[in-house]
């Protein structure tokens, strides 16, 4: 059975951690997204390479905008962030990142 703790949380963002499973569960606005922490780093990684690309290739003037996607495995299912909001989910899963150390 489950027991997470929140390890990290900003704003609309939170990051829980199950010491039983040893598995990270992140909330954002209306996603979910349960992950190891392998897991969790890559998709940090990928949330890094997407967001250094678009910094040096969009307008600052849309750093608000809706308009970056990140495919997933789903066919047909992508997911859609702002640079701001990119920006928040990497400070929050190097927030938890940095809280689970040593555990």
């Amino acid at each position: 059975m489950c027991e997470y703790i929140i390890i990290a949380k900003d704003g609309p963002a939170t990051v829980r951690y199950c010491f039983h499973c040893k598995t990270y569960s992140l909330a954002y606005e209306n996603i979910l997204l349960n992950m190891s922490e392998n897991g969790m780093e890559d998709f940090k990684n990928c949330l890094l390479q997407c967001y250094d690309y678009h910094l040096c290739h969009q307008d600052q003037e849309r750093f608000y905008e809706r308009d970056i996607r990140l495919n997933t495995k789903v066919d047909g299912l992508q997911m859609m962030f702002s640079l701001a909001e990119l920006s928040q989910l990497i400070a929050i899963l190097q927030e938890a990142q940095f809280a689970c150390m040593g555990r």
